[in-house]
């Protein structure tokens, strides 16, 4: 797959789950298993207005010659998706409990 046409679909991606997030906050949280409440709904309005923006990016970009600047982008763009990795991985209880808990916890909620 050219980088062409990878960045055009990581922005529809990216664009997609954006406005849904930024839309239909309480809907998308209560698909991960989340209770929504209102600082949640406007954490993930935030989410997805910033998931709007990289998809605008991407597509923006995506025509553009290799360049520092885009190499900059993409890295970017790859340490928040291994970050977003990450926390799952740390945290694979996250989705069924609607929270976060800490490693050192024992004793279910």
């Amino acid at each position: 797959m050219s980088r062409k046409v990878f960045l055009v679909v990581v922005s529809v991606i990216a664009t997609t789950v954006g406005t849904l997030a930024a839309l239909l906050p309480a809907a998308l949280l209560e698909s991960k298993g989340v209770v929504a409440n209102a600082a949640a709904n406007v954490w993930m309005r935030e989410v997805g207005i910033a998931l709007i923006a990289m998809g605008f990016i991407a597509f923006r970009v995506r025509g553009q010659p290799d360049s520092p600047t885009l190499r900059a982008f993409m890295l970017g763009n790859a340490g928040w998706q291994l970050g977003r990795a990450g926390v799952r991985a740390l945290y694979p209880e996250a989705p069924e409990t609607g929270v976060a808990r800490h490693r050192s916890r024992t004793t279910a909620p």
